[in-house]
């Protein structure tokens, strides 16, 4: 049974490792959409450096074959934090100095290669029999307890960062908000449980949490898009339209909408998402119709003063040739509307005396014909004529 166990334990990390380096060949391959794409996928290369070492030390038996597992370990391991905060601060769309995040990881990384040298990394070591494991247990010196407080302190503020940019994530990206927060909490926690003591046999439990917290990524990354374009562009793009924005499903359901539609229907809110737009939108029945019909026209709301004119545009939300729902953008046109009208009523109308001109004239009568020709309707042409019209012109 022990020996299951034992062998059972070092299987599942080999995978985890396997798993991570797959993940990371395909974030690299979108490095291009996304600015944390790169930093995250220099995370994954250290994980499985780190998982793969660490199944090596768990193998070992002696002090000597596990501290040269230890040493492939810390050839990523001291890197992960920075890498871990520099995906999470790029995620965010916050700048931050590069270098700054890579100081003490730089440190760590010199202090643990040159030990042999000073001792201020690792102390003395030996071999503990931990149930069926036989664990490397060590004293750690200054600088790797500088090195584990900046790694509690990534576990801390990465995290932190996913919830606060999951605050200011519009309704429509909070489910990949969600995954990726879910996804960076699960390595955080095992590793507290594992400095607090509480993993079962004293096993660093981080490796493990690495395979699900991979598992989220990949469903958050390529399922739910959330590297396809940095969220925190999205959001800023969206909120700033000038234009009123509505995301509707594909069961009319309201999913979001932007500043600019809330200032156009003052009935809107957080409370109207999820909503029918029938329900929603219940006082503008032209706006609902448009809505339903999912196509392109212009129309016409009417509110408390002058009727305003909107064009209206549909495009459908698609994710790997599945429709999501539809967007609609409504532009103000009423200007151009007023303008419009005012040229159409010079075109067709005299400026003296204000009655149809001739233009005016051969439309109506062009449209009597045709209306004449189709049902066979008779109609009748009343001519009037004003004796001594030029004395009427010099009143």
């Amino acid at each position: 049974m022990s020996f299951d166990l034992v062998l059972w334990v070092h299987i599942s990390l080999i995978a985890t490792s396997l798993l991570v380096g797959l993940l990371a060949i395909m974030t690299f391959r979108r490095r291009k959409q996304a600015p944390e794409a790169s930093a995250f996928g220099c995370l994954m290369v250290a994980a499985v450096i780190y998982v793969f070492g660490y199944a090596g030390e768990m193998s070992q038996t002696t002090v000597r074959g596990a501290y040269l597992w230890l040493m492939f370990e810390n050839i990523a391991l001291p890197w992960m934090p920075g890498l871990w905060l520099l995906s999470a601060f790029r995620h965010n769309g916050r700048k931050v100095p590069v270098w700054t995040l890579f100081i003490i990881p730089t440190i760590g990384s010199i202090g643990v290669f040159t030990n042999h040298w000073h001792g201020l990394f690792y102390g003395p070591m030996h071999m503990e029999q931990n149930g069926p494991f036989s664990l490397l247990e060590m004293h750690r010196g200054p600088i790797a307890i500088l090195d584990n407080c900046y790694l509690l302190l990534a576990c801390s503020l990465a995290p932190w960062l996913y919830i606060s940019h999951f605050r200011q994530s519009s309704t429509l990206f909070r489910r990949q908000a969600i995954v990726v927060i879910i996804s960076s909490l699960l390595p955080a926690v095992s590793y507290f449980i594992y400095l607090a003591d509480l993993s079962p046999y004293g096993l660093d439990l981080a490796p493990l949490a690495l395979a699900l917290s991979a598992g989220l990524f990949y469903y958050g990354v390529f399922r739910l898009s959330a590297f396809d374009l940095d969220p925190m562009a999205r959001n800023l793009v969206f909120k700033g339209m000038r234009d009123a924005v509505l995301i509707v499903d594909n069961k009319a359901r309201l999913l979001d909408f932007n500043p600019a539609a809330q200032s156009l229907i003052p009935e809107l809110s957080d409370s109207s998402v999820g909503k029918q737009i029938a329900t929603v939108f219940e006082h503008y029945p032209v706006l609902t119709d448009a809505l339903l019909s999912a196509q392109s026209r212009e129309i016409t709301l009417f509110g408390d003063a002058e009727p305003r004119y909107f064009d209206l545009r549909t495009f459908p939300l698609n994710i790997r040739r599945m429709e999501l729902g539809r967007a609609t953008i409504l532009a103000d046109i009423t200007s151009q509307a007023k303008l419009r009208e005012e040229l159409r009523v010079h075109a067709e109308t005299d400026v003296l005396t204000g009655i149809a001109n001739r233009r005016r004239f051969l439309q109506a009568i062009g449209s009597e014909c045709a209306r004449y020709n189709r049902y066979r309707n008779p109609f009748s042409l009343l001519l009037i004529d004003i004796d001594r019209l030029n004395s009427v012109n010099d009143l």
